[in-house]
């Protein structure tokens, strides 16, 4: 993602997002990034908000 989109908007916010697993804030910080991009981190990151069933 650093090499693809370090320099997009709000970059930092979006690693937050990720490593905290907030996945609405995360899609939500990306929605106006370029969609060749975008689309392919949202492919990438899938598995980081699957959360364990109880």
């Amino acid at each position: 993602m650093t090499a693809m989109a370090g320099d997009s908007p709000q970059y930092e916010e979006v690693l937050r997002a990720l490593y905290a697993g907030n996945k609405d804030h995360f899609y939500g910080l990306i929605d106006d990034w370029t969609p060749d991009i975008r689309d392919y981190i949202k492919t990438l990151a899938k598995g980081a908000f699957i959360q364990e069933e109880s």
